[in-house]
């Protein structure tokens, strides 16, 4: 169960910046999420251990 929906915006354990989810990968375990960090654009793929949490808007 993907506990973070595509749309949202979630800072990470590694890294600063901000990251919006954009895909989520629930066909393997734990959940992986392709994650783009909203100032640079690149993508990230990570598994939902090291996101941090949901930044409100």
């Amino acid at each position: 169960m993907a506990v973070y929906p595509v749309g949202v915006f979630v800072t990470l354990t590694f890294t600063s910046g901000l990251f919006e989810v954009i895909t989520i990968l629930n066909e393997v375990s734990p959940v992986q999420y392709q994650l783009m960090n909203v100032e640079t654009g690149n993508v990230i793929r990570v598994n939902e251990n090291f996101i941090r949490g949901i930044i409100k808007p």
